[in-house]
């Protein structure tokens, strides 16, 4: 369990990069966004949220902070019959084939923004074992985009993700991404003592997308070597190899 305290000063850094001037109105009940679709229990495909980048972490009890986990960005697109996991740029990852069933027993439609994650024995990720195809391939929930006909991306953050930890829990390739209030600073130190990607804050109260950031881990020791890769693997694509999306 985090402890109260809080370093001052990454806490007055971080706030000077957000615009918080904007007061927002409660975003309505899920209820409120019950949608007929005509026979349709998905929409057509959406477009994962970007996040903005910042130097720094920062404590604000408008956010909450979650773990920046070291995989593939892909939404869930599940139905009773099946699932799909698409990439940022509109793949669908196909070799993934046993995640996308493990989502499928879920027995619902549904629509959740995620990361895959190639993990080992301790729990760490382990990216290169991802690009690989090896090890043990998880799916870190974060967001429920969608659910039974109902566009919930008008709903607050917090009530969004306690529909996704009822709908996942339990679930042994289906994680459930945890999160802290207010004390960004104090995650990000773990992280870093951990050797981790970095962290994540998003507007609690907020629709999907809005103000969300990420703050990552300088020191990170899974980023040697990774941008010379990226360049290799997008050149090889440009001159007709497989153009196996890359993303992280």
């Amino acid at each position: 369990m985090l402890s109260r305290g809080h370093p001052a000063t990454c806490r007055a850094q971080g706030r000077s990069r957000i615009d918080t001037r904007a007061q927002r109105k409660p975003s309505p009940g899920m209820a409120a966004y019950k949608l007929e679709l005509e026979g349709a229990l998905l929409p057509p495909i959406l477009q994962p949220a970007e996040l903005v980048q910042l130097a720094s972490a920062f404590d604000d009890e408008r956010f909450i902070f979650e773990l920046k986990h070291d995989g593939f960005r892909a939404l869930a697109y599940i139905t009773p019959d099946g699932c799909r996991l698409v990439s940022r740029r509109g793949n669908v990852y196909k070799s993934f084939g046993s995640l996308s069933n493990a989502l499928s027993s879920l027995k619902c439609s549904a629509i959740q923004d995620g990361e895959i994650v190639t993990l080992d024995e301790n729990g760490r990720p382990r990216f290169y074992d991802q690009l690989r195809r090896r090890g043990n391939a998880v799916f870190y929930a974060f967001d429920l985009l969608w659910q039974d006909g109902r566009d919930l991306r008008a709903v607050a953050l917090l009530e969004r993700k306690r529909a996704l930890e009822r709908l996942v829990t339990g679930h042994s390739k289906v994680l459930y991404a945890q999160h802290v209030e207010t004390r960004g600073c104090q995650l990000f130190e773990i992280v870093k003592d951990r050797d981790l990607e970095g962290i994540v804050a998003k507007r609690k109260d907020a629709a999907y997308g809005v103000e969300w950031f990420k703050i990552r881990n300088p020191a990170y020791s899974q980023y040697e070597g990774r941008r010379e890769l990226f360049e290799r693997k997008r050149g090889s694509s440009v001159g007709g190899n497989s153009g196996r999306t890359l993303a992280s």
